[in-house]
C-alpha cells in the first residue's frame, strides 16, 4: 500500500514489474569466489555499456512522455488494485447494496451511500468508518472506480452535485 492509487493521472508515471529471485550463475560464497564473480560483473561491464548506447527502442513500446510506454505485470497489477480502498468500498456496496449479487442498479450522491453504509450492520459500519475516515473519500473511491473499464459505476451531475449509478455485481 506504498504506491499511489494508479488512477489516470499516475498509471502512465509507473512500471509495475514482477521479479524472483534466481540463485547466481556463479558460486560467491567463498571471498575468492566473490572476488572472481566481481571481475566477471567489471569484465563484461563495457560490453554491457555499449550495448545501452546503441540500443534503440522498438517502434511498437515508444512513447513520448518517457521514451518508452509504461508496462503494469497483470498479477501485480490485479494484487495493488485488491488491495485499494476503492476494491474495498466496492466490497463493502456489494454486500450491503447487492447482498445476494443481484438487484436494481443503485443511484445517489457519494454521502447518500456513505450514511447507507454506516447505518447498515455494526461490522459494514464497523469497517466503513475505517475506510472512510475523511469526509470525501466515498466520492474519491467512487470516482476512482467509475474511471474503470468494468463499467459498474456511471458518474454523473444532477443539479449541482455529482451523482452516482452502480450497477449490481451480475451485470
Amino acid at each position: 500500500m506504498i504506491l499511489p492509487p494508479l488512477d489516470e493521472s499516475i498509471r502512465d508515471k509507473v512500471m509495475l514489474f514482477k521479479a524472483e529471485r534466481k540463485p547466481i550463475p556463479m558460486p560467491t560464497d567463498a571471498p575468492e569466489d566473490k572476488k572472481r564473480f566481481q571481475a566477471v560483473i567489471r569484465s563484461e561491464l563495457p560490453a554491457f555499456a555499449c550495448y545501452l548506447v546503441r540500443y534503440r527502442v522498438p517502434e511498437n513500446i515508444r512513447a513520448s512522455r518517457f521514451g518508452v510506454m509504461c508496462f503494469h505485470h497483470p498479477e501485480v497489477l490485479e494484487a495493488v488494485n485488491e488491495l485499494s480502498p476503492e476494491r474495498r468500498l466496492l466490497e463493502l456496496i456489494d454486500v450491503c447494496i447487492f447482498p445476494n449479487g443481484t438487484g436494481d442498479p443503485w443511484k445517489g450522491k457519494a454521502s447518500e451511500l456513505e450514511k447507507r453504509l454506516r447505518d447498515a450492520s455494526p461490522s459494514i459500519a464497523a469497517q466503513t468508518n475505517k475506510l472512510l475516515y475523511h469526509s470525501n473519500s466515498c466520492g474519491t473511491y467512487l470516482t476512482r472506480l467509475a474511471g474503470r473499464k468494468d463499467g459498474r459505476i456511471t458518474p454523473h451531475d444532477a443539479k449541482g452535485y455529482r451523482v452516482y449509478k452502480i450497477k449490481p455485481p451480475d451485470c
